[in-house]
């Protein structure tokens, strides 16, 4: 069972940190031995994003494990009650900070308390709401006042008995501005309207008047028409007016009388020519035309003169004006008419006496169509007649009109209080009120937008509790693996884990017996960073027979488990382990343990110490091969990338903290950064000197360039820039093998080195 290092999902840069591509965890049990930094908490993390198909249960310390309650004064005990405790506060807390929210969101919208001058969007809006109070009691004081002056003109403008108040004032005001002051003349008719009788209906003028345009054109064309005499008579000849004697005469003499004009007697023979002269058929039917003609236009002369008679009395008052308007326009133009027909009569006689010469034809400008005059007039009738049946309606509109005009009075009306009349004060106040109004819905939409806030922030507080309730019922019961941890704890500390509940969430109290005293309970902000390792690191135990993962193979990962634990503590940790060691690879000799465990282990330390006990452990680790048996790897980093060693054989392990000098000084000379080696060689020389009763000053005696090398420029991490003049590795090797071939140990130097400098096998192999 191999893990990809490859995989950079991780980090948080997509930068993988490791130099390898795989590391392989095929076998039973697994040690990583390695600084912090140097990928370990990496590798538990890959593990669990690459083997989310398997049991993998990690130990990282009491964080996961452990929780605390500083309001219960108490623990919450394992990774699921620990992580639901911790979703429980953090809920909690969210529930408190919404609740706060909450009552702060409500104070700014509900009425303050008595006793409370604080102001918010409640009071703002109240103030506001009694300013426009203010403002329509003045409003209701103009309406009022307009109302009374309204009743006081009685039946004359009011139609309901007198019933007329503010409100009739204020709905009457639109329409009374629209209508407008009215004329005296207005007036007077409104009035005479209101008290009138009814009348009797009148007569429409239904006459056929004749189209003087189409007369004058017939005319005209009688006037352009002539006729020719039969005889021919020079002395007649181009002369209407000899014509005309001559006809006069022919009609009042005789033959053989004697001429009133010459005294000469007239001959038969003349009286007879001049009789043929005007005696042709043509002239005859010319002569009837006219006179039909004539007869024609003196029949109309006389009807127009005796139909037509209009008396505006008989109208309403609300027609006179305009009907005297219609008499006078009618009257004048029949009159005009009647001089236009006289001018046709004329016009006739005179081509009556001048039947053989055409005559000028009219061009006289006509009146206007005197039917469409006698239309309009009769349309008056109509609507008078008309108004008639709708007389009380007519009334009352006519005092709706007067009281109209009556509230346009009152509106032009100065107001005592200033200088403003009253429309202009209404205007000012409504404007004032369309102002406070607006101000008072901006007010309502935030009261509105917080409330929905707090509806919100209700749903949001019901969700969470909801949400509670469920993690808690989700809680488990640990009080038997809190029992088992107190047996094992109970020689080595002086506290016991005592479990209680409070509203469905379990907790465990600190109770500690000091010098035989009565148990007391212990502030949990008194627990150790070690005793709550040790409390998780049991609890991690128990929980690992749990029947949810008794039967399932199970890989056990322990990610630094020791941290500042007493040695009491560590040799705790390190039996607990070994329990587990020998459950998957049991002693054959060992009769109480009948089945082998399925289960993986994988064991990272930083701790030197530890990582030896443990490894102590391991049956079979020192006889012939016993490495092969495990996968043990040890994790340096270098330029930001961690190299994975395996170890396979004793000589290249770590047996302790000397010898892991020895090696991390090889493996930098080795990855050639001579810059890191010297703080190495000097830790290596003190601890040799110390080891061995030397002084530090006789064994650099005889190599003065190491020792100012390793004064001027053995640093911490920090400092890996610094300058080293030029020292390559192989001149720092050099250097350090010599000085202790002057104090006579070069065989301990070879021997080390050569120890941590043999090939070394691959990780994934």
């Amino acid at each position: 069972m191999k893990l990809d290092l490859t995989d950079a999902s991780i980090y948080d840069d997509g930068l993988t940190r490791f130099e390898d591509k795989e590391i392989d965890f095929s076998k039973s049990i697994n040690f990583i031995y390695g600084k912090n930094g140097t990928g370990k908490s990496s590798i538990c993390k890959l593990m669990k994003e690459q083997w989310k198909d398997k049991e993998v249960c990690i130990f990282r310390g009491f964080n996961e494990l452990l929780d605390e309650n500083e309001k219960l004064n108490a623990i919450v005990l394992g990774e699921d009650n620990s992580n639901i405790n911790q979703e429980v506060t953090s809920l909690k807390k969210e529930i408190d900070k919404i609740k706060k929210e909450r009552e702060e969101k409500k104070e700014n919208i509900e009425k303050p308390k008595e006793g409370d001058n604080r102001t918010n969007l409640f009071t703002e809006k109240r103030d506001l709401e009694n300013q426009k109070t203010k403002k329509e009691d003045e409003e209701n004081k103009i309406y009022i006042d307009g109302a009374s002056k309204v009743k006081r003109e009685g039946d004359l403008i009011l139609s309901e008995g007198n019933k007329y108040d503010k409100n009739d004032f204020k709905d009457d005001i639109k329409k009374a501005k629209e209508q407008g002051e009215l004329s005296e003349e207005k007036i007077k008719t409104l009035r005479e309207t209101i008290i009138v009788d009814e009348k009797d209906n009148i007569d429409e003028i239904n006459l056929n008047f004749i189209d003087l345009n189409k007369e004058q054109k017939e005319i005209n064309s009688v006037l352009e028409k002539t006729v020719k005499p039969v005889e021919v008579i020079l002395e007649l000849e181009g002369n209407h007016r000899k014509q005309d004697f001559a006809k006069v005469g022919l009609e009042c003499h005789k033959p053989n009388d004697k001429c009133a004009f010459c005294g000469n007697v007239i001959t038969e023979e003349r009286y007879k020519k001049v009789k043929s002269y005007f005696s042709s058929d043509d002239i005859k039917t010319f002569e009837d035309e006219i006179k039909k003609k004539l007869e024609f236009i003196e029949n109309n002369i006389d009807l127009e003169n005796k139909n037509i008679n209009i008396d505006e009395k008989l109208f309403y008052p609300e027609f006179r004006e305009k009907i005297k308007g219609f008499k006078g326009k009618i009257t004048l133009i029949i009159r005009e008419r009647k001089n236009i027909l006289n001018g046709f009569k004329d016009a006739l006689e005179k081509k009556k006496a001048n039947l053989f010469v055409k005559m000028d034809i009219l061009q006289e400008d006509l009146p206007e169509d005197l039917k469409e005059n006698i239309d309009a007039y009769n349309e008056i009738v109509k609507e008078n007649n008309q108004y008639a049946k709708d007389l009380e309606e007519e009334k009352k509109e006519a005092r709706k009109k007067l009281r109209y005009h009556k509230i346009n009075v009152f509106l032009k009306k100065k107001n005592k209080k200033n200088k403003n009349n009253y429309d202009e004060e209404l205007e000012s106040i409504k404007g004032s009120i369309q102002g406070l109004e607006g101000s008072i819905s901006a007010k309502d939409d935030e009261i509105k937008k917080i409330a929905d806030e707090i509806d919100g922030l209700e749903e949001n507080l019901d969700r969470k509790k909801k949400k509670v309730e469920k993690l808690l019922e989700n809680t488990k019961n640990t009080e038997i693996l809190a029992n088992n941890i107190n047996k094992k704890i109970k020689d080595t500390v002086n506290f016991r884990l005592c479990r209680k509940e409070e509203n469905g969430q379990e907790f465990y109290e600190i109770k500690e017996k000091i010098d035989g005293r009565e148990e007391t309970i212990r502030p949990i902000t008194k627990l150790s960073d070690g005793e709550k390792n040790i409390i998780a690191f049991l609890y991690f135990i128990e929980s690992l027979k749990d029947p949810d993962k008794k039967d399932r193979e199970k890989i056990i990962v322990f990610d630094d488990p020791m941290n500042s634990n007493d040695d009491t503590m560590q040799y705790l940790i390190t039996s607990e382990i070994e329990k587990i060691i020998r459950d998957i690879d049991p002693n054959k000799k060992d009769k109480n343990i009948k089945i082998r465990s399925k289960d993986k282990l994988i064991l990272l330390t930083h701790n030197t110490h530890f990582y030896r006990n443990n490894l102590e452990g391991l049956p079979g680790i020192h006889r012939d091969g016993g490495y092969g048996k495990y996968n043990i790897y040890k994790f340096r980093t270098i330029n930001g990338k961690t190299i994975i060693e395996k170890i396979d054989k004793a000589n290249r392990d770590i047996n302790s903290s000397y010898q892991r000098l020895w090696d991390e000084v090889v493996f930098l000379y080795e990855h050639k950064k001579p810059n890191l080696m010297l703080n190495l060689i000097r830790q290596i020389i003190e601890t040799f000197c110390s080891f061995s009763a030397i002084n530090k000053d006789d064994f650099y005696k005889k190599s003065p360039e190491l020792k100012k090398l390793l004064n001027v420029n053995s640093h911490g991490i920090e400092d890996l820039e610094v300058d080293l003049n030029g020292k390559t590795e192989e001149q720092i090797k050099n250097l350090f093998s010599e000085i202790f071939e002057y104090n006579g140990y070069k065989e301990h130097f070879d021997q080390l080195w050569e120890m941590y400098s043999s090939n070394k096998e691959k990780v994934g192999q």
